[in-house]
């Protein structure tokens, strides 16, 4: 969110995402991202997880899979686990370097951060009755981390 020239789903930069409610696009765009042979995806073998996860999320308006044919234009990065149990995020060597003018990121994760993700953002919506199209901002604790430096997640 920060690096991402947009800075999708950002209060600081008034960048708002906007909810996508219909299943079947939001699968589209999840496939575009990471699953289907278009997505070309190929995560770093030291990425503590084979799980890909996009942002900004296949369920907002926002979602790369919107605008572009392939997950392989998003900047690519992938998780590691550090010896103190966090996780740093680094840029997947696989990939050219981003410009930062990409749309969206996807990285290597473990499934079952990604799918904690997923629930929290699923819970998020119902929660606060989330209408499709309805803006809404990402608040996740790590908005001021850059991939300039070391960004740990726990």
């Amino acid at each position: 969110m920060e690096k991402l020239a947009s800075h999708p789903g950002s209060k600081k930069y008034n960048s708002p995402l906007h909810r996508l409610a219909d299943d079947t696009k939001a699968t589209d765009n999840r496939n575009k991202m990471c699953e289907l042979a278009v997505a070309e995806w190929n995560p770093f073998p030291d990425a503590i997880g084979p799980s890909c996860d996009e942002y900004p999320f296949a369920k907002s308006r926002e979602s790369g899979g919107m605008t572009l044919a392939s997950g392989k234009s998003c900047a690519q990065m992938y998780a590691v686990q550090n010896a103190d149990d966090t996780y740093t995020l680094k840029l997947d060597p696989n990939y050219a370097y981003p410009t930062w003018n990409e749309v969206c990121g996807r990285a290597a994760i473990t499934a079952s951060q990604n799918t904690a993700a997923g629930g929290a953002l699923g819970r998020f919506t119902k929660n606060v009755r989330l209408l499709d199209r309805d803006a809404h901002y990402v608040q996740s604790g790590y908005e001021s981390c850059d991939l300039s430096g070391v960004c740990d997640f726990s």
